[in-house]
């Protein structure tokens, strides 16, 4: 995709901005509102693109307009989340349309899954696979690419909370970003701390990895 969409659709910038914040939540909220707007629009490979962009973010991207070309592999990939060997085929499908970061991201989702379901073999390929088509895509950085360095058993929550802390803010700073309350932060930590085996916020970084960063919408495929 080239430029930008005009308003209302800014907010699929914005969801990319938080995004790269380490705010998924709002990434998530951000970008369903943007493909709504799309759609109410009647820009339907807009709204199809700005959905898949909410598979990329971890989320559910409801049902991803039919409007041909890479909707279909968009829409392919929504339907493979749970299904690592559906994810390795997308993967390829978007390597042969040319989408080396889309096929990097389908992998690393791919990789995980694998690993989550015990092929750690399979899972290995996956994840080389994923690194060599990032190869070629310089310095991108997205939330489906940091499942390669994910604990495997943190909740979407749970990993922006864990990200955010690891960057050095205190809990307030989090709260107030994520719009929640301290006590929520605290909690969400101590859970954090329990599943990964840890003590405490000087661990985390080291744990959960870097926050996503580099990204937008322009830079899809």
């Amino acid at each position: 995709m080239s430029g930008r969409v005009a308003e209302p659709l800014g907010d699929w910038d914005g969801a990319w901005v938080a995004a790269a914040r380490g705010e998924l939540t709002r990434a998530l909220a951000l970008g369903a509102a943007a493909a709504s707007a799309a759609l109410e629009d009647g820009r339907l490979a807009v709204a199809a693109e700005i959905r898949h962009d909410l598979v990329r973010f971890g989320g559910e991207p409801g049902e991803i307009p039919a409007v041909g070309g890479m909707a279909e592999l968009y829409s392919a990939h929504a339907s493979a989340v749970s299904d690592a060997s559906a994810l390795d085929s997308v993967a390829a499908s978007f390597a042969d349309a040319g989408a080396r970061l889309l096929a990097a991201e389908a992998s690393a989702q791919a990789a995980r899954v694998h690993r989550l379901e015990g092929r750690n073999g399979s899972a290995a390929m996956s994840a080389q696979r994923a690194r060599a088509w990032l190869a070629s895509c310089e310095d991108a950085a997205t939330p489906a690419l940091s499942s390669l360095d994910t604990p495997l058993d943190l909740t979407v929550r749970e990993l922006e909370i864990a990200r955010l802390v690891a960057t050095g803010l205190t809990s307030r700073a989090v709260a107030d970003r994520l719009v929640v309350s301290v006590r929520t932060v605290d909690n969400v930590l101590h859970g954090v701390y329990a599943k990964l085996g840890i003590s405490g916020r000087r661990e985390l970084a080291s744990v959960v990895g870097p926050l996503v960063s580099g990204s937008s919408p322009g830079d899809g495929p």
